[in-house]
């Protein structure tokens, strides 16, 4: 049976980091083991509000989607201050949620390389979030 095709969107608006922030919510609801993050934090750390990690990094966040739905979400995160220390350019990824399904997975992780690359990355390491 094939799947539908999967769409991959930058978090633009309000609305998308809304649902951005929300779809973890959405997809551990029943999971007795998840224990939900507080949701300020959550803006701050995906810089949605202003977050000192900011200074020197930079992220950029997806969602994917499946006939409109919300199936997955990735932040691609270019922490300037590591790659000077550590004297590399590896980008990061982190917020990796989604769907246990391939096709999906693949598709967050590829637009992640891919804005990682055109920020000069070369390599990448995750799951990591800021903290």
């Amino acid at each position: 049976m094939s799947q539908s095709r999967v769409d991959i969107q930058s978090v633009a608006s309000k609305t998308d980091q809304h649902e951005f922030i929300k779809f973890a919510w959405d997809h551990y609801r029943g999971d007795p083991n998840w224990i939900p993050p507080i949701l300020m934090s959550q803006r701050e750390l995906l810089n949605f509000k202003r977050h000192p990690f900011y200074e020197t990094a930079e992220i950029k966040t997806f969602l994917a989607r499946r006939e409109g739905r919300i199936v997955g979400r990735i932040a691609a995160i270019v922490d300037r201050a590591h790659n000077q220390t550590h004297n590399e350019r590896r980008g990061m990824f982190g917020f990796f949620e989604c769907i246990d399904d391939t096709a999906v997975s693949k598709a967050l992780l590829d637009a992640a390389r891919d804005w990682l690359q055109s920020k000069g990355m070369n390599c990448l390491r995750g799951p990591v979030n800021p903290a």
